[in-house]
């Protein structure tokens, strides 16, 4: 039933009881309100804790999360993720010497056998960006990477097993194999009739 004041007959209600209604009425919302406050939501101005810019120990902690180049950069030395991550970030920069280094730290990366640094220099190696273009050594590394999503995938790893299915329907570093590419969609819990949707180029 709306909400309202009671049934009366017209005469008796008069404007003090409104004016009651309309005070108990408010005084149920202002209640309301305060209660939403008391669960925690960020005060007025304030930006989601998401998009905040990060704090020096953030960016001290995740360097190539917060596209900080030259401390990923140094983190490759003994990190296979940060050379492919600080190869991203070069190539975000463009340019022939980006490129390049970008190259050298894919290179790092997949020597260090990680796969999608290799994925990411044998895209660099079809493409010609970086290296000279050289097809045959495209598919060799993209072999590597095939390899390295395929143990990932045996270990239990869900990504792993799209990227496996992604490479078997694209034919990138082996031979397309559409069955088995749907037995890895099954087994990373994907529908067998969707597209696995993976990146051509990998963080």
């Amino acid at each position: 039933r709306p909400l309202g004041p009671p049934a009366a007959p017209a005469p008796l209600w008069s404007a003090v009881a409104r004016g009651a209604w309309a005070l108990l009425v408010g005084a149920g919302t202002m209640m309301a309100l305060a209660g939403c406050g008391a669960l925690g939501a960020p005060r007025v101005g304030e930006l989601p804790r998401a998009v905040q810019p990060p704090t020096p120990e953030e960016l001290a902690e995740y360097p190539c999360r917060h596209g900080q180049l030259e401390a990923c950069r140094a983190r490759c030395e003994n990190d296979a993720t940060s050379c492919n991550a600080a190869g991203l970030l070069y190539e975000l920069e463009g340019g022939t010497e980006a490129q390049v280094a970008a190259a050298a730290l894919y290179r790092k990366g997949c020597d260090d056998a990680y796969a999608p640094a290799c994925n990411n220099l044998a895209w660099l190696y079809a493409l010609g960006r970086g290296v000279p273009r050289d097809p045959p050594r495209s598919l060799e590394v993209f072999a590597r990477a095939y390899a390295g999503v395929r143990m990932a995938c045996l270990r239990g790893e869900a990504s792993g097993c799209v990227e496996v299915a992604a490479m078997l329907q694209e034919g990138r570093g082996v031979e397309v194999n559409e069955p088995l590419a749907s037995l890895y969609l099954a087994a990373a819990g994907v529908p067998a009739t969707a597209e696995p949707g993976s990146p051509p180029r990998a963080w």
